[in-house]
């Protein structure tokens, strides 16, 4: 089956307001082995509309900066155009491919929001999206008793021995590697 795995970065966590700072997906399709196999990508950074915010902690975090999405983004509409293209060279049939994704419903609500002030209409079917982060929240629960969510930095130390760069392509890559870990693991992780 092919999915797409996206992860994007935001001027803040408030959807109506802040700004869409930048888009990475990666077209997957999982083999007959269990495997999974990156097909196709997409990044970009974006110039969003100045009357959105973006607040300087997300910066921050994001390691992005005002003046290089300004010199070098794309408009939010080209960006959008990006993604359309990934999703349809790699359609399931008639259908968008299922998304998938680290808290998911973070960055749907900043692309749903983005189609729409764009006039475009939502492409990918309705809930069809996989949270890649509820793996993680049961094994800290089933495996370690943890009832608190840590996120994808502390999962990609924990399972995979690595650091991540908070940026949407790294993540989107850790992503992959968490899903394939965890769809593939046959020690209960």
């Amino acid at each position: 089956m092919l999915f797409l795995v996206l992860d994007v970065e935001t001027g803040g966590v408030e959807s109506e307001t802040d700004a869409l700072l930048s888009i990475a997906a990666v077209a997957c399709v999982r083999k007959i082995d269990g495997n999974i196999e990156e097909l196709d990508e997409m990044s970009v950074i974006i110039n969003p509309p100045k009357n959105l915010l973006i607040k300087e902690q997300a910066l921050a975090k994001n390691k992005l900066n005002v003046a290089t999405l300004r010199a070098n983004g794309l408009s939010e509409v080209e960006a959008l155009s990006q993604l359309l293209k990934l999703g349809s060279r790699h359609r399931n049939g008639k259908s968008f491919p299922l998304i998938v994704g680290w808290n998911i419903h973070f960055d749907l609500a900043f692309l749903q929001k983005a189609f729409k002030r764009n006039d475009l209409g939502w492409p990918f079917p309705q809930f069809n999206s996989f949270d890649v982060s509820m793996y993680w929240k049961h094994y800290n629960l089933w495996q370690l008793g943890q009832v608190g969510f840590r996120g994808i930095e502390a999962a990609s130390r924990e399972l995979l021995g690595t650091t991540i760069e908070h940026e949407a392509m790294s993540d989107v890559k850790v992503t992959i590697r968490l899903l394939q870990k965890f769809i593939g693991s046959t020690d209960g992780v």
